[in-house]
């Protein structure tokens, strides 16, 4: 089907105004959106630290070497958490451990010397309670046979006396009579005999007891003699071991190793040798230094910050938030420090805030439309090419 050529012509003049107003529309739409965002938009404005790590603040400790000797070998690094009692550093302490264990020998011998003269001292005692046991049953013995004697003796005298009385009035031979007087002179005998053998009996009951007391006093003294050398070598002993402990030191608290110096196997360190620094727990701190030209008046008490680590990729594990809490009003070396306070904000919790650890501060010090940091920018490529 033919159509007219104005036709045609008129159809095209609608179709281009309509796309060019569309174009129009949408090119109206960007500008202002741009323009929005340029002059009413706001941009978080850094300023990066020259260096940073953390500091754990407390007071740190001193480990000093109360011996001398080589390293056998050292479980130190920095930043490296130890807890109470762990082993720090091992001396080679193999002299000072042959004189413990004789030392130890020395004190096991006194000590069986000691046992064996208690043992020896018992026995003793019991054997002299079974002696005086045996003398005491004879001194009953001999005391039952002296009175069955003096009674026999008395009853001899008392039949003699009758007799000389029968014999004065004719009534009893003589020969009786001397027969009578005889035999209680052999009682008499007899009396004194068994009086003499009981004395002897007690003179040895009283001998035993003086040996015994003697005996005693002499034990007495070697197991007091045997006590003190082995308290003495007890107290050695103790001051062995002690300096024993000081070959392999241990953590004497909990906390962080500040620093430490280079050990190696073999190597001799000196008695008061300072080989580390541990810092107790204490609160973590972030002291970074600036460039005074980027730093000075716009770094203040309270601004935020932005935390990474470089031992820590950010992509992966993230950043911290941190807080200013000191700015320091001196320049050292050509920086200014300031001292921030890292926080659990953020997507780097996983990181562990050990001392030492480097990291990169930034502090939000402003916040501007991009209009005025293109202006900004602007003055200063302005000033620069005017210099």
């Amino acid at each position: 089907m033919t159509v007219p050529f104005n036709e045609t012509m008129r159809s095209l003049d609608k179709d281009g105004h309509g796309r060019s107003f569309l174009a129009l529309v949408v090119l109206f739409v960007l500008l202002g959106a741009w323009f929005t965002w340029a002059f009413l938009g706001l941009v978080k404005l850094y300023v990066p630290a020259e260096s940073a790590r953390l500091q754990i603040e407390s007071e740190p400790f001193p480990l000093e070497l109360s011996v001398s000797g080589k390293v056998v070998r050292g479980y130190l690094e920095v930043g490296k958490k130890v807890k109470k009692g762990d082993l720090l550093l091992e001396l080679d302490s193999a002299e000072i451990a042959r004189a413990v264990a004789g030392q130890e020998a020395s004190a096991d011998r006194l000590e069986e010397e000691r046992l064996g003269l208690e043992a020896a001292a018992r026995a003793s005692e019991a054997l002299h309670k079974r002696q005086l046991s045996i003398l005491g049953n004879e001194a009953d013995q001999v005391d039952l046979r002296l009175e069955e004697a003096r009674r026999l003796a008395e009853s001899g005298r008392s039949i003699l006396a009758r007799y000389e009385k029968a014999s004065a009035q004719g009534l009893f031979p003589e020969i009786d009579v001397m027969r009578a007087r005889m035999e209680v002179t052999r009682l008499d005998a007899d009396v004194n005999r068994l009086a003499r053998e009981r004395d002897q009996v007690r003179d040895r009951i009283e001998r035993a007891e003086e040996q015994r007391r003697v005996a005693r006093r002499e034990e007495a003294g070697r197991l007091s003699a045997l006590t003190r050398q082995k308290e003495g070598a007890l107290e050695a002993l103790d001051l062995l071991e002690l300096r024993l402990e000081g070959y392999r030191i241990h953590a004497t608290t909990d906390g962080v190793v500040g620093e430490t110096v280079t050990l190696n196997p073999g190597q001799w360190l000196e008695t008061g040798t300072r080989f580390a620094t541990l810092l107790p727990p204490g609160r973590t701190r972030v002291h970074a230094q600036f460039n005074p030209g980027q730093a000075l008046g716009r770094i203040e008490k309270g601004q935020r910050a932005v935390l990474r680590f470089p031992a820590f990729p950010w992509l992966r594990f993230g950043s911290r938030e941190a807080l200013v809490t000191h700015v320091s009003g001196e320049i050292r070396e050509g920086l200014m420090e300031v001292i921030l306070n890292p926080s659990d904000i953020g997507s780097g919790e996983r990181i562990p805030l050990t001392h030492g650890l480097p990291c990169t501060v930034e502090i939000e010090v402003d916040r501007i439309s991009p209009w005025s940091l293109f202006l900004r920018k602007l003055g200063k490529e302005l000033d620069g090419n005017a210099d």
